[in-house]
């Protein structure tokens, strides 16, 4: 019998029971609410009731220690009254048991808890007051829930307002994870803190990873449910500071929701608290039900970590609105600092026959990732990776350890293989089908709008293509592109030679920065992005600016030109102005910010752009005094002459009274 829950609201109402029994509102006057009053951990009479023995009593539908019996038919509630104020701490010195009955584990019904309440953008404000520390469990999860194969009593289960964390990872092995998941269905695990203290900020990760989910299982919802419109605030997990993954999946059978979370980063969504190994790590999530898109990745922040998010072997996966190397303010840099790309869409290269397919990647930020933007790889020859649709990202400044910008990779293997070629006629096969991509030949703008040619050469025989349009502010490599915004997208079609050349106009308001595209067959492969192309700015009209910095002169403009402000003239576009530089008493000219003018007193350009001319001045130096003459050589001979003359002439008189 199938059970299909598509309404957030019915998660605490909801119970499937297989033999018959389908709603809760049937069964409800069976269940029980348990209430742990304790911190302790014994199964023995008056100490309270402890969270071991709730969950005995929930399993067994018995009366464990101080702890009433569960219901006849399951569906029971463990809440919360410990005594006291703040953060109680639970501390099981073993594991505790599966839980293999369905229940609501509610860390909120502890008084004073309350659930998020912050709109998506702004973090969590959640108080946890129910903290399981997993010091002493050893090489096991902290809960864990499982049914047997072919067993169904523990599905429809609910773990929220919990804060999951290990003290002493020590003694750890690789299945101490917060919460671990098997051969489930309907399972909502929202409102915790996995990893991270009450607090929100402190790591106290467990060894292993967060969240483990292993298949087969259908409806597991980490966060909100994946048909909900926008993420509900009060299911956001916390989810980071983990040895491991912050969530990993291997087996889904189809609606499987990761959505509205924290993965790697503190409760403000704009700290760092990496989880050791990818923030989502998928493997083997399938369609599910119906022939849709039966898997949702929305709205999460996943940065911080080692990894950001990989998906192997699975399909019909749509990821959407997140955000992957920013903060949630979708602006902070906060980079997954590992070698592996912010998303990653590949075949398990180990398993012949494994494919990548109906996965579409859709309106997400992912940047700053040294790993790379997105890749889509295939590993290994045999096996499928096409039908992979990247729409509407903004992904830049991603791929630093893998040849500089990167961030679309088509790769025919690992590790990344950079800009792929287009080829003729785009024969070559590989991850989505290594489709060519268009070549953005001329991009102009006048008054806002856009006016961009383009070409493809594509396959032979008229064919169908979209081609979607991005600005990019800065094109350091040309051929590798990357995107800040999303422009537009057109559809065109090709000629029976397999080619088309077209154009299109953008209304963005736009004048400076590069245009890149990508190309989208009609199956939904999707190309990397084209060469970046520099926006031409053909505006009616360019104004030039005289800059004096500190005064010192004047700037004159030949034409004059129509005012536009202070040292401003405005020309028609392409006008030539000669400026010239005319300085003040007590100064004198120096240069030109335009180096091909240098120091000369006028400076020539052509207006083809909005043009700011400085005009440097400095003081003129101090006037040098004028030195007295030098007397020559001839001078000053006839003045030692005149002198022994007058002297023989006084020694003369002398000599004569002395003879008198």
């Amino acid at each position: 019998m199938l059970c299909f829950v598509s309404t957030a609201s019915l998660r605490n109402h909801f119970v499937c029971a297989f033999a018959g029994l389908v709603a809760f509102g049937v069964t409800q006057a069976f269940a029980a609410t348990i209430t742990v009053t304790s911190v302790g951990d014994g199964l023995g009479a008056g100490s309270g009731c402890t969270l071991r023995a709730a969950i005995t009593a929930v399993n067994t539908s018995a009366a464990v220690g101080d702890c009433p019996a569960g219901g006849a038919m399951s569906g029971d509630t463990i809440a919360f009254n410990i005594p006291g104020a703040g953060v109680k701490t639970i501390v099981p010195m073993s594991p505790l048991p599966t839980i293999v009955s369905n229940v609501i584990i509610d860390g909120y019904t502890q008084p004073g808890a309350a659930a998020n309440t912050l709109p998506v953008g702004q973090g969590s404000n959640a108080t946890l007051l129910i903290e399981i520390d997993g010091a002493n469990v050893g090489d096991a999860p902290l809960l864990k829930i499982a049914n047997p194969i072919g067993e169904t009593a523990a599905s429809a289960s609910v773990i929220r307002g919990l804060s999951l964390t290990s003290s002493n990872n020590a003694a750890g092995g690789s299945l101490r994870f917060g919460i671990y998941l098997e051969n489930l269905k309907y399972i909502w695990i929202e409102g915790n803190f996995i990893g991270v203290a009450p607090d929100g900020v402190t790591a106290k990760g467990l060894k292993s990873g967060g969240i483990w989910i292993d298949g087969p299982v259908v409806q597991i919802s980490v966060g909100a449910m994946f048909d909900e419109a926008a993420p509900n605030p009060a299911t956001m997990n916390v989810i980071s500071g983990n040895g491991g993954n912050g969530i990993t999946v291997r087996g889904s059978d189809g609606l499987l929701s990761i959505y509205g979370n924290l993965v790697g980063t503190d409760r403000t969504g704009l700290v760092a608290l990496p989880n050791g190994g990818s923030g989502l790590f998928l493997q083997d999530v399938k369609q599910g039900f119906g022939g849709i898109i039966g898997n949702r990745i929305a709205h999460n922040v996943i940065s911080g970590n080692l990894g950001g998010l990989s998906l192997s072997n699975s399909e019909a996966t749509l990821i959407d609105f997140n955000k992957i190397g920013v903060g949630v303010n979708g602006t902070s840099p906060l980079p997954n600092t590992g070698a592996a790309a912010g998303v990653f869409i590949g075949d398990n290269g180990n398993v012949p026959g494994s494919s990548v397919t109906d996965v579409r990647v859709v309106k997400n930020i992912i940047a700053n990732n040294p790993g790379g933007g997105i890749a889509v790889v295939r590993s290994a020859a045999g096996n499928t990776v096409r039908k992979n649709w990247l729409s509407q990202n903004v992904t830049y400044n991603n791929g630093a350890l893998n040849g500089g910008i990167n961030n679309i990779d088509l790769s025919v293997g690992l590790p990344l293989d950079g800009v792929s070629p287009n080829d003729a006629g785009d024969t070559d096969t590989g991850p989505n089908d290594l489709l060519n991509k268009p070549i953005v030949t001329a991009a102009s703008a006048t008054s806002g709008n856009i006016a961009v040619a383009f070409s493809l050469n594509s396959l032979v025989g008229v064919n169908a293509y979209t081609f979607e349009f991005f600005h990019a502010t800065t094109c350091a490599t040309p051929a590798k592109g990357s995107a800040n915004s999303y422009l537009g997208t057109v559809s065109r079609s090709t000629d029976a030679t397999g080619n088309l050349s077209s154009s299109t106009t953008l209304f963005s308001g736009l004048t400076t920065g590069f245009i890149v595209a990508t190309t989208t067959d009609n199956v939904n492969n999707t190309s990397e992005f084209s060469a970046c192309v520099p926006i031409v700015n053909n505006a009616a009209t360019r104004n030039l600016t005289a800059n004096i910095p500190g005064g010192g002169g004047t700037v004159s403009f030949n034409p004059v030109g129509a005012n536009c402000g202070q040292g401003c003239a405005s020309y028609p576009n392409g006008t030539m102005v000669t400026a010239t530089a005319t300085a003040l008493s007590g100064f004198v000219f120096s240069s030109w910010s335009l180096g091909s003018c240098g120091a000369a007193v006028t400076c020539t350009v052509t207006l083809n752009a909005d043009t700011i001319l400085t005009a440097n001045f400095v003081a003129a130096p101090a006037p040098v005094a004028a030195a007295l003459p030098v007397p020559s050589l001839n001078a000053i001979n006839v003045l030692i002459l005149v002198l022994l003359v007058a002297l023989v002439g006084l020694a003369s008189r002398g000599f004569n009274a002395m003879r008198f």
